[in-house]
This record gives structure tokens, sequence and C-alpha cells, in this order.
């Protein structure tokens, strides 16, 4: 239960009610990439979550083609950069929170049972149900 969660996709497609138990979990997060997740939604969740527990999705390679139907990064940055948050939510969003979760950047308890979390695959490692503040 000390495993990281992202959510994908904002928690397509429960939002709301995902958030919720998000919020009465330590160690649960949303991404924010997809076509499923618009301006709207992308402001519902940061002001509900707060921008520690949002991070930056580009959703490559899927969707957000140019004209040339080549990726085009910048309109996934764009969706998160147009919200006119504090350049500390967007430090959060866009960079320090993937660190934090995904590289166990300041989490000195990433040795549980023995195993040295930081050598684990972050993706194989995010199926563990998050666990409720007690």
């Amino acid at each position: 239960p000390t495993v990281n969660v992202i959510f994908g996709y904002g928690g397509f497609p429960y939002f709301g009610a995902l958030w919720e138990a998000i919020r009465r979990c330590d160690n649960a997060a949303v991404d924010l990439a997809s076509f499923h997740v618009d301006e709207r939604i992308i402001r519902d969740a940061v002001k509900t979550l707060g921008p520690g527990r949002c991070l930056y999705g580009s959703d490559c390679p899927y969707n957000f083609r140019d004209a040339n139907h080549q990726f085009d990064y910048h309109q996934t940055l764009d969706r998160i950069t147009r919200l006119g948050l504090t350049s500390e939510a967007l430090e959060l969003i866009l960079s320090q929170n993937a660190q934090r979760i995904l590289f166990w950047k300041q989490r000195p308890d990433a040795l549980v049972q023995g195993i040295d979390l930081r050598s684990t695959s972050p993706a194989g490692a995010a199926v563990t149900v998050p666990r409720e503040r007690s």
C-alpha cells in the first residue's frame, strides 16, 4: 500500500467521483492527457485535487496531431499553460510531481519490506489500490 497510483486521462470516465476517492489517499494522482480531458476538466481536477496531485501527460503517440499528422506536444501543453496557474503550480504539474512519484524523489521510505522500489518499474508498480489516509 505504499505504491503511488496515477489514474490516466484525469480519471476518465469517473472524474468527480474518483477525485473524491483520490483526495482521501496519500498516494494517488491523475494525469491530464487525452482528448477525454479538456481544459474545463483540467481546471476542475487542479481545483479539486490541487496541483500536487495532477501530472502533465502527452498521450503520445495518440491524439493531438498537427496538419502534417505529426504529434504536437504544444497542444497538450497549451491546455495546461492557458489556465493561468501560478508558476509553482505549473512546475508541480509539468515536472516535480512526476519526478517525485515516478523516481521516488524525496521519498526515503522507498525501501519497503527489503525491496528497493526505486529499481522497480513505475509502470509495473502502478497496480496497487490507493491507501486511505488514517
